[in-house]
């Protein structure tokens, strides 16, 4: 079975960069009322210390999670659709993982959209089985209707059972 080819839409990068900032800029905020309470109530120093701690090293983590990890996910991401299964790949030089779903064992298939996804023209698609969710992130909205489409018509000829219908 060949590797996966089909890469998500570079604009994801840019979608994972404002999704994160909005989760930071929460954690931010929780870190500055800490310190505020901290000086406020006059708490020992070594909470301020611990606090500090924490406060660099999400800090630093942020720098990670903002420049380097989406463009790491988007180049490394890949997924490829055909008549029997839906195989996933991510990862990257580190850590490569494969997931093949044959498509007997989808029971649905879930397109969702937020506000900042539909800004830039995007769509995650979730494949569900029976024990697992598996997502296919930043699919740009034609592609994503058209694969939708070809997966709903493609599980359609399985029962539940995992058989094709027409045995």
């Amino acid at each position: 079975m060949k590797e996966p080819k089909k890469t998500i839409s570079k604009k994801a990068i840019t979608y994972w960069r404002i999704l994160d900032s909005i989760i930071y800029l929460f954690f931010i905020f929780v870190f500055t009322s800490l310190l505020f309470l901290n000086v406020y109530f006059s708490w020992p120093s070594f909470i301020l210390k611990i606090f500090l701690f924490l406060f660099l090293f999400s800090f630093v983590w942020f720098i990670f999670e903002i420049v380097f990890r989406p463009k790491i996910k988007q180049k490394y991401w890949r997924y490829d659709i055909d008549e029997e299964c839906i195989q996933i790949k991510t990862g990257g030089f580190l850590f490569k993982k494969i997931r093949v779903i044959p498509l007997n064992k989808v029971y649905y298939i879930d397109k969702t959209e937020n506000f900042i996804l539909n800004r830039y023209k995007l769509t995650n698609i979730k494949i569900g089985t029976l024990t697992n969710i598996h997502e296919i992130p930043a699919i740009p909205q034609k592609e994503a209707s058209k694969l939708h489409q070809s997966l709903n018509n493609s599980v359609k000829k399985y029962n539940f059972s995992g058989a094709l219908k027409n045995e």
